[in-house]
């Protein structure tokens, strides 16, 4: 067989050389094209109105708040909707970890299906307490139907049936890390729009949320603390907004400095939230507001991310609620949450 010199084999395999390399340029830029998309500054931002879900195609998720170890991947967006959940209802459901099955309640809004991105509202129920309780108690279910968020309530551990935080101490069990592992299972299989996650808790609960504000990788974008709001500590380098209830009558969880079951040296509730004013940049004292004969409002001035304490003269460890002649707690906090969200 006659062969062909090098020079002309070079001749005829550089125009394919050429095409290859092309080829691989194109797919390489359309891949950066790709993920440019998920994370560029341009991307339209879900509406900040109660209410407003965000497309499954317009989800950002970039943490400009604080450290975070990874942007957050939402796989559920192309998931079948999961058989055991109905819209408008609540399911218990379990999560295995090492140290065996945690159970949490989820209540999928009315109307929802997995063509949009759902915000997620983590609802902490108090030392002693269970998550069906604090589902009713907290009153968010009927704000989940209207405004279209997925609401989260998971059980706390151990005899006490409490969470790792405040005047509980940490055990075998982190509560952190379960919260994480909760966030990405949900991810997994529903449209998790993870740009608006947010977190609430009562008493002891209201430290739990507390702590996830500060430790849970800059995944929580917004909290509120019913009865316990807490400062975590100067280790904390996150600026997150943060919304605070509490009565100055409150004898479990006092509203001035004192101890809460004998063990925790509490702050109290203004002095953390000066804390928190501090951390997140605020440049001027709270300007009071009164709300109604008993309550006010103090939010501070001049904030990176705002930080307001609702203060009720009187009153006792209890979550704030309009039935009552009170303040709606579950509309603040839901009206809170809706106008924040990562960026």
């Amino acid at each position: 067989m006659r062969q062909i010199p090098s020079l002309t084999r070079f001749r005829l395999l550089l125009p394919l050389v050429f095409t290859c390399l092309v080829l691989a340029g194109c797919g390489a830029s359309a891949q950066r094209d790709a993920s440019a998309t998920n994370v560029s500054a341009g991307v339209e931002r879900p509406s900040a109105e109660a209410g407003a879900i965000a497309p499954a195609d317009e989800r950002r998720n970039v943490n400009t708040r604080g450290p975070t170890t990874a942007l957050f991947v939402v796989d559920g967006c192309n998931a079948p909707w999961p058989a055991d959940l109905k819209a408008g209802a609540s399911t218990r459901r379990r999560l295995p970890t090492a140290l065996g099955d945690r159970e949490y309640l989820l209540h999928v809004p009315a109307g929802a299906t997995n063509g949009r991105a759902l915000p997620l509202v983590l609802n902490f129920h108090g030392r002693g307490s269970n998550a069906a309780i604090q589902e009713k108690y907290s009153a968010l279910v009927p704000h989940s139907d209207r405004a279209g968020f997925l609401l989260l309530t998971p059980e706390g551990s151990g005899q006490t049936h409490a969470w790792a935080a405040g005047a509980t101490a940490p055990g075998t069990v982190d509560d952190v890390q379960f919260i994480g592992a909760l966030i990405d299972q949900l991810a997994a299989e529903i449209c998790l729009d993870t740009a608006r996650v947010y977190a609430v808790g009562f008493s002891n609960g209201a430290f739990m949320a507390s702590r996830l504000a500060c430790e849970a990788d800059g995944r929580i974008v917004a909290f509120a603390a019913v009865a316990g709001l807490s400062f975590p500590g100067e280790s904390c380098t996150r600026r997150i907004p943060v919304l605070g209830f509490h009565a100055m009558s409150d004898s479990s969880v006092p509203f001035e400095r004192g101890m809460v079951r004998g063990t925790y040296a509490y702050p109290g509730a203004r002095d953390s939230a000066r804390n928190w004013a501090a951390r997140n940049g605020c440049t001027a004292p709270p300007a009071p507001e009164k709300m109604n004969d008993r309550t006010t409002k103090e939010a501070y001035g001049g904030c990176v991310a705002p930080v307001v304490l609702y203060i009720t003269r009187g009153g006792a460890h209890a979550w704030p609620e309009a039935s009552s002649g009170e303040i709606d707690a579950a509309g603040i906090i839901w009206a809170f949450f809706a106008g924040q969200q990562l960026h």
